[in-house]
């Protein structure tokens, strides 16, 4: 997908209005997703680093070729805060501590923030990738 936004930039420009057509929900949900498992999980009960890095290597190619319109108009990126991580503690899914954790997402933010964008100019809002 990255090299067909690179070959063909007015792919930037589809818009599905039905969120199952929609692939920028799925690509922020799969990015956090990812994202969570990679950086926030305790490191003792992560999945191999084989099993992640390639799909994270490949959407972050992804996000990274696609402009967004934020920037070539000013708008600041949208927060997209901390990913709700209360289920996974409720069901006893070891995390980083505090601090650490405020490192990672720190990190981690212009990627989050350019998803946020993307998601907001192809008309979705960071809390539709949100679980109910």
């Amino acid at each position: 997908m990255a090299e067909q936004q690179r070959t063909y930039p007015v792919l930037y420009f589809y818009r599905a209005t039905e969120r199952p057509a929609a692939y920028w929900p799925s690509i922020a949900v799969l990015h956090e997703a990812l994202f969570i498992l990679d950086e926030l999980v305790d490191q003792r009960v992560r999945p191999h680093p084989l099993a992640i890095e390639p799909a994270r290597a490949a959407l972050n190619d992804y996000v990274d070729a696609v402009p967004t319109m934020g920037a070539r108009h000013r708008q600041p990126l949208p927060d997209p805060g901390a990913p709700p991580l209360g289920q996974l503690r409720a069901d006893g899914v070891p995390l980083r501590p505090a601090p650490q954790m405020a490192t990672v997402l720190a990190a981690n933010l212009r990627q989050r923030e350019r998803l946020a964008q993307m998601l907001h100019e192809h008309g979705w809002a960071w809390e539709a990738i949100r679980p109910q």
